[in-house]
């Protein structure tokens, strides 16, 4: 499960470097990459911060030595943080509506965890290291999009050029078919 979500994080990291040169399928390799990062952390962060592998997944010698609290706290509650947030940065970097309630609603979850694994960290750093550090990296980059500015994400990715342009003028303006218009042709000869 661990080379999952290794893989994931590559293939976002390749979707956003070929989104930068402005070649093709980056959106959709972010999409994917993302929504698979989400469900993964949805779904099997239990056994993702358990060492858990999915061939031992259905088998109940894997969970023997397992407190409870080890799956409950990480697996159902730090999972709904890990994945909103996941989504939150989804939005935010395709310029979807509903990006800023996903990352609140996301890093809330996460800030609320966060303290209660601080506090056991004491108790075992091994296991609450793993998590700490997926909680820095997923918050650091759910804080920062969350105060950043779209219109800035646009500039970093397409520069200050007539796409981005057309692209915060139908982002401002929605409802306004002229800017739409513009976006499409220009989007059409790129």
């Amino acid at each position: 499960m661990k080379k999952l979500e290794i893989i994931l994080v590559i293939v976002f990291i390749i979707a956003n470097i070929l989104r930068i040169l402005h070649l093709p399928a980056s959106g959709v390799l972010t999409v994917l990459s993302l929504s698979a990062l989400a469900q993964l952390y949805f779904m099997f962060s239990f056994a993702l911060f358990n060492n858990i592998g999915f061939r031992k997944l259905f088998k109940s010698e894997s969970y023997k030595n397992i407190e409870i609290k080890k799956i409950v706290l990480p697996g159902l509650i730090g999972a709904f943080g890990f994945s909103t947030t996941i989504i939150g940065i989804l939005f935010k970097l395709m310029f979807w509506k509903g990006s800023s309630f996903n990352l609140a609603i996301g890093l809330f979850l996460m800030s609320i965890i966060f303290i209660i694994i601080s506090i056991m960290f004491f108790k075992d750093k091994a296991y609450y290291k793993r998590i700490l550090i997926r909680f820095v990296i997923i918050g650091f980059i759910g804080t920062l999009l969350y105060f950043t500015p779209t219109t800035k994400i646009v500039d970093f990715f397409y520069g200050k050029t007539e796409y981005s342009e057309a692209l915060k003028n139908v982002m401002t303006h929605p409802q306004n078919e002229e800017y739409r218009n513009t976006l499409d042709s220009l989007r059409d000869l790129r």
